[in-house]
């Protein structure tokens, strides 16, 4: 059976992504942000148009051999949305029988937490902010191959509550995870927490949560001294009412942290606790945003009762159209899917015909590989930040060891080195370790296995100072724990690592520069590498400098335009930018453009001072013009 599972059909939704099933078998899963460069983006036309051409290409196949389409909705007037989506891909023509199945937003987010877990049945639980519908929670239980719901909230829900407090906090929209992140910074305010409970209700039987969030004024007598609290929305300075909650504002922003993410975790844990105890299940399965939070699922994994807790890949809205699949596939066959546990690695691919191309289009310096895995852990044991692309790229937000970047976890200065390469300025935030599986209970406390990086776990103390860079300021940290089933060639890479320093795991982070999604082409892989996001880059089986040939050296298929040139020259500005002139000095001779004093005083002077940011702006200026005019000759 064919299934292709698309979200969403109508314009203004964000996290736009496709699933296909081939065959009883998912081949392909991904977000459109990845291949349309827009973060969160919101579809204008009301469809992941790209993600759905790039689903039919690797999977080989045509409309028309789509047995079903699986919608994530229940209107109905989604069979018009999505064959106006059709006539706008071009796609109508070729599928002469639409065959709909409409899948309800919170039973897509149920499906993908059952369906891809190993228990036989369990609990279902689904807190987000908002569905179509409006549905904020979903809860039930899955037994005897049947969805049963026990309740079903359309109020504001804890996702609700989360949401306006990272908004409160000064973080834009879609960044709740910085709330978690500063958390860990702070301590949980008593005073504050009970007066977070005043507007929040429980329902008789526990298990529904209201809150009533806080009115936004809008239009005038808006506190200009507390610029966290603003809000642009529709063009529209905001912020919220605190009347209700006046001690808030004599907290500061990591015990506010801290004490909304207690909140959440006691509520959580009590409904959980109390669906256990009144249906007898103790395996439960979640979804939804609200548990795009490693340390609430540790809280939830440890809870008394609970025997299991499983996680999909990805929690987010960027899960519904695997679940609308799972959910499809079950309801057709009257089977689960049952290939599990199921891979991340479901993105597009690249041979290294494709990826040689890309490298040589630049001009970059590069040597093929016998062993990128023992390249890869050499680098990182020499200190390096090195970009790892290897295969098809994950679905969901984290990095998974296809497209990550990674480092040495010994070093601390790492860590704040990063965040100046990705220009991420949120210092709190954590980065996470990619350890061996079977090395997992050597260095945390709590024996989980994490292979999709959604578990936090406290790191044990005699280990804590030899991982100082992936350690988080309350002594936990979040795991990716690798099979060697599960990705060969990034497990022997972390077995190198450890065979060099007797450590079996090393720092991973999202291969994105600050507020771009994760790279997905080599081309973007390289783009990273020549803007100074990492040191080196390991792509397939390459290994690329951030050096370019000069011309005559060079294997450039084409000349050099404005914006390659502008890649080549930033090297030469980021080493003045740190000081290193000389440095600077030689990579500026290898570029093959004519020697310059003027280029060389300002490489000086920008090294010397390193504040001066229009000099490096004139910097960038003169040496593009310089490259491209030589290439023109």
């Amino acid at each position: 059976m064919n299934i292709a599972a698309i979200y969403p059909i109508k314009p203004r939704y964000r996290d736009p992504n496709v699933s296909l099933i081939k065959d009883d078998e998912v081949v392909f899963a991904y977000e459109e942000e990845k291949l349309s460069r827009g973060q969160k983006e919101f579809t204008s036309q009301g469809c992941p148009a790209i993600g759905l051409h790039t689903a039919l290409k690797k999977a080989r196949l045509s409309p028309d051999q789509i047995d079903v389409w699986a919608l994530v909705g229940s209107s109905d007037d989604v069979f018009a949305d999505f064959t106006m989506l059709l006539n706008h891909v071009e796609f109508i023509r070729f599928v002469p029988e639409l065959k709909i199945n409409r899948v309800p937003h919170h039973l897509a987010y149920a499906a993908l937490s059952v369906f891809t877990s190993p228990f036989e049945e369990s609990l279902f639980i689904s807190m987000d902010e908002g569905g179509q519908g409006r549905a904020t929670a979903v809860m039930g239980a899955f037994r005897h191959n049947v969805f049963q719901e026990i309740h079903h909230a359309k109020a504001a829900h804890l996702s609700s509550f989360w949401s306006d407090m990272t908004h409160y906090l000064g973080f834009s929209q879609f960044e709740e995870e910085k709330l978690m992140g500063l958390a860990a910074y702070g301590s949980a305010d008593e005073k504050l927490y009970r007066q977070f409970k005043s507007i929040i209700s429980i329902s008789d039987d526990g298990l529904g949560i209201f809150y009533r969030q806080p009115k936004r004024i809008t239009r005038h007598d808006l506190d200009f001294s507390n610029w966290n609290n603003f809000r642009l929305f529709n063009t529209i300075y905001s912020q919220f009412d605190t009347s209700s909650i006046p001690y808030i504002r004599e907290v500061s922003k990591p015990d506010i942290a801290a004490t909304v993410q207690k909140l959440t975790e006691d509520y959580v844990a009590d409904i959980v606790g109390r669906l256990v105890r009144k249906t007898g299940i103790r395996h439960v399965s979640v979804s939804g945003s609200l548990f795009h939070n490693p340390k609430l699922n540790r809280i939830l994994r440890l809870l008394p009762g609970v025997e299991g807790l499983h996680l999909p890949l990805t929690t987010g809205d960027d899960g519904l159209s695997l679940g609308a699949a799972l959910y499809t596939y079950w309801e057709k066959s009257g089977v689960r899917y049952n290939r599990l546990p199921l891979s991340p690695y479901l993105g597009p691919s690249f041979d290294d015909e494709t990826i040689e191309r890309d490298i040589r289009s630049l001009g970059l310096k590069y040597r093929h590989s016998s062993d990128p895995a023992k390249d890869a852990a050499r680098l990182i044991a020499g200190g390096a930040v090195v970009g790892w692309f290897q295969e098809a790229g994950e679905y969901g937000s984290r990095s998974l060891g296809a497209r990550s970047i990674l480092a040495d976890p010994r070093k601390p200065l790492l860590k704040e080195r990063i965040n100046k390469l990705l220009r991420n300025a949120d210092w709190f935030l954590p980065y996470a370790p990619s350890i061996l599986e079977e090395h997992v209970d050597e260095f945390f406390e709590d024996k989980c296995r994490s292979p999709y990086m959604n578990m936090a776990s406290r790191i044990k103390a005699d280990k804590a100072g030899l991982i100082p860079a992936v350690l988080d300021g309350d002594g936990m940290s979040t795991p990716h724990t690798v099979g060697r089933s599960q990705n060969v060639r990034y497990y022997r890479m972390i077995e190198e690592f450890k065979n060099l320093t007797g450590l079996p795991l090393v720092l991973n982070s999202c291969f994105s520069r600050y507020g771009n999604p994760p790279v997905c082409t080599p081309l973007q892989a390289l783009e990273h590498l020549c803007t100074g996001c990492v040191d080196i880059l390991v792509i397939g089986d390459f290994v690329v400098e951030r050096e370019f040939l000069p011309e005559k050296e060079s294997t450039a298929l084409h000349k050099e335009s404005h914006l390659v040139a502008g890649m080549k020259a930033m090297p030469v500005i980021d080493l003045a930018l740190a000081g290193k002139s000389q440095k600077a000095l030689e990579v500026y001779c290898r570029l093959g453009i004519p020697d310059d004093k003027g280029i060389q005083s300002m490489i000086h002077a920008l090294s010397s001072e390193p504040e001066k940011k229009e000099l490096a702006g004139m910097l960038v200026e003169q040496l593009t013009d310089l490259i491209v005019a030589s290439g023109k000759r």
